[in-house]
Order: C-alpha cells, then structure tokens, then sequence
C-alpha cells in the first residue's frame, strides 16, 4: 500500500461497504459523487472548452475509448469559480485513461502563474450501470496531484449522461461536488 492508497482509505469519501466492487479489483470500485457534500464553487467552462467536453461525449461513445482532459485557466477568488479557457486533450485505450506528458508539463505551467487552475477530466463509456461514478483509482490520482502540487485538484467526470465536478481539499482529506457552468 502507498502513501496515497492509505491517504485515500482515510478519507472521508471512502466507501464503507466494498462488497458491490469487482473481486480482486478494489481500484475499481465506484464511487458516487452524489455522496459528496456540495460547495458552493463552481467550474466555468468558456469558449473552445466547451466544444471540447461536448465532443468527448460524443467521441468517447462513438470510438468507445476513454479520454484525458486537462483544462487550463484561472480562478476568481470573489467569485469561487475556475474560469476554464484553455486545454489539451489525449486519447486513451479502450477502458483506460491516461495523463499525458504534454498535459501534465502544461499543468506545471499553468500552476506556477498567479490564479492559475487546472481542473483533471476524463471520461467513462457507458457500460454497465456504474460508469457515472469515480473509481477508486480516479480519486487516489486527484489526492496524489493534491499532494505533487501542495494544493486542493479538481476533478470532472464527463460521460453520455452529463458531468460530474469535483474537488478534493487536502486540509479536510474529502472530496466535495461543485458546480459546473457553460458560458
């Protein structure tokens, strides 16, 4: 078990009953993100972002493979959103997403500028009756971000259904709903 995995296992969010999960695959265990307290902050997607997730939906049910989304802008301290303008997309294989190199440079990038923000985005094909939900594996991959970068990550699950925004606090080790709006 690393640091992480035991991170994870004491957080807040960590499901108490793991007998509905894939035996021997406990990384995969869904994760509803409609049991997470909700907050009162917000992702903003505007212009080329929007037409980005839009199309994920689209493509990742037509090509039935998983995609990574890093999105990149900043954020509003009056107004607790992330304004999202920019991002880099990679695709994945058939059930599995991973982060580029070329996306995770972009975040330290984006990072090291005042306000900057990066919100983690990927995208599940729907199949089977969980593909709404977090992974236990996609929520140790936000706490470890969290800690490689000293500060709360966020999150955003796109699927045929819609979006899930999320975002993990490192100071109270819990994962919590936020909003997500078009403009």
């Amino acid at each position: 078990m690393d640091r992480y995995d035991e991170v994870l296992t004491k957080c807040r969010n960590y499901p108490k009953d793991m007998s509905l999960g894939i035996p021997g695959k406990p990384e995969l265990f869904p994760v509803s993100p409609h049991e997470f307290r909700n907050l009162c902050e917000g992702i903003a997607l505007t212009g080329c972002t929007v037409d980005a997730v839009h199309s994920l939906q689209t493509m990742t049910e037509r090509y039935k493979h998983e995609y990574t989304l890093v999105l990149y802008g900043n954020t509003s301290e009056d107004l607790d959103t992330l304004f999202m303008k920019e991002y880099c997309l990679n695709p994945g294989r058939k059930g599995e997403a991973n982060f580029s190199y070329q996306q995770l440079d972009q975040v330290k990038r984006t990072l090291r500028k005042r306000g900057g923000e990066v919100v983690y985005a990927h995208t599940h094909i729907a199949c089977g009756t969980q593909y709404n939900c977090f992974s236990l594996n996609d929520l140790k991959y936000l706490i470890r971000r969290a800690y490689i970068t000293n500060r709360d990550t966020y999150g955003l699950l796109i699927t045929k259904d819609g979006f899930s925004p999320i975002k993990y606090s490192i100071q109270e080790n819990e994962f919590f709903r936020i909003q997500i709006l078009f403009a």
